[in-house]
């Protein structure tokens, strides 16, 4: 980079580069007066604040920071030279300081003032320690007009921990993120969850969890982790699931707030109802169950499913690629409000098989395609036609009754 001569007569309006520092930024937002994308894949800073000056580019509209390392002292004198950016991607490395983030928080006054153009702001804070108590503040901070009726930016703030010494934090910008929960996790990691809704207010000081791990995990947590408000638990039944691992959830969570329960369960895993039934009978407003097998041949399961599908719960979602196992679901589980099936990424079988399927049975019914996944809600009133929903368009499907 320091061997290139920018040039004021060059005349370039997107540049993507590897790696820049500060200094090398600034003399190409002096140079390069007509650039309008800007994007790099490592920005650090280690020079001095006081010892570098420049000036402002008016043209820059987009800028891309992957990887930067800096202060956030050191951030903001950088955007300081981008007045005019409508779309800010910034995504930071582990090094980042959770100072950084109790700074970048209360951003809405800075971006008020310096980056008033500003329409997309899409960012990624990974910080490799953190503060547990501090972290509702935080969250608070993005609940002001400001975030979620003016720009209408929302925020996922995510705790994972492969053991009790190894743990970090991300804060990332989302649109959508709690609807892809559990599959945004992985397994054998102990991941937290809280996003922040449209719906939110700066008066709502609580966030609810969701949290994907398997009991020994849980267990470990009990001493490391104060988290309790949980409404969403996914849990992984892996080599280390105990009957006896249920007595320790309780003083973990509080099971009566939770209102959905995910179950992975691996291949060749045996499917415990009577230690499922348990956990059910503790968190008693669960509604939703989710349940995930490796082996997707439901059929084996059914018994086990129906009986703990009991009348408690009200939407059932299956991850699932065999529609014969969709249609034995439907057949055998008629009392619920809703089932969602969400497919796996190596399926083959598009869900218009299944919408057929349930014309030619004369079914009432709501589909939504949305993040690979069908859901079907069961009306009261079957003279409608049915009505399938993908993404934000609707149309009208129309069937014939079939007497069976």
């Amino acid at each position: 980079m320091n061997k290139i001569n920018w040039s004021n007569s060059f005349q370039l309006h997107r540049l993507f580069i590897r790696e820049c520092s500060y200094q090398q930024f600034c003399s190409i937002l002096y140079h390069l007066s007509n650039l309008q994308t800007f994007s790099l894949s490592d920005c650090y800073i280690n020079e001095p604040i006081q010892t570098i000056f420049s000036k402002s580019n008016l043209r820059l509209t987009s800028l891309t920071l992957r990887n930067a390392s800096m202060s956030i002292d050191q951030l903001e004198l950088l955007l300081l030279l981008t007045p005019s950016l409508v779309h800010l991607d910034l995504k930071t490395n582990r090094q980042v300081p959770f100072n950084f983030l109790q700074r970048f928080s209360q951003w809405e006054k800075f971006l008020c003032q310096k980056l008033r153009l500003l329409e997309k702001f899409k960012f990624v804070i990974n910080i490799c320690e953190y503060q547990f108590e501090a972290i509702e503040s935080i969250l608070t901070a993005f609940r002001t007009p400001f975030w979620l009726q003016d720009k209408r930016w929302l925020i996922t703030c995510q705790l994972i921990t492969d053991n009790v010494s190894n743990s970090g934090l991300i804060l990332y910008s989302s649109e959508g993120t709690w609807n892809e929960f559990p599959f945004n996790t992985r397994e054998n990691i102990l991941s937290y969850f809280t996003f922040i809704t449209k719906d939110d207010n700066a008066a709502n000081m609580s966030s609810k969890w969701y949290v994907r791990s398997d009991l020994a995990r849980m267990v470990a947590a009990v001493c490391s982790k104060k988290i309790r408000h949980i409404s969403q638990l996914a849990l992984d039944i892996g080599g280390k699931w105990w009957s006896h691992a249920f007595d320790y959830l309780p003083l973990l969570i509080d099971l009566s707030q939770l209102d959905e329960i995910w179950l992975f369960v691996p291949k060749n895993r045996p499917f415990r109802i009577s230690t499922i039934n348990i956990l059910f009978k503790q968190a008693c407003n669960v509604r939703t169950l989710g349940l995930s097998y490796d082996d997707d041949d439901l059929a084996p399961l059914m018994d086990g499913i129906c009986s703990v599908v009991s009348f408690q719960i009200d939407h059932l979602k299956l991850k699932t690629k065999s529609i014969d196992s969709m249609k034995l679901v439907l057949e055998r589980v008629k009392h619920l409000n809703s089932v969602t099936f969400v497919q796996h990424p190596s399926s083959s079988n598009s869900f218009m098989e299944m919408a057929q399927w349930l014309i030619e049975k004369g079914r009432q019914f709501t589909i939504s395609d949305n993040h690979q996944s069908l859901q079907i809600t069961f009306e009261k009133n079957t003279d409608k036609p049915a009505e399938m929903k993908t993404g934000h368009k609707r149309m009208k499907l129309t069937h014939h009754q079939h007497n069976s």
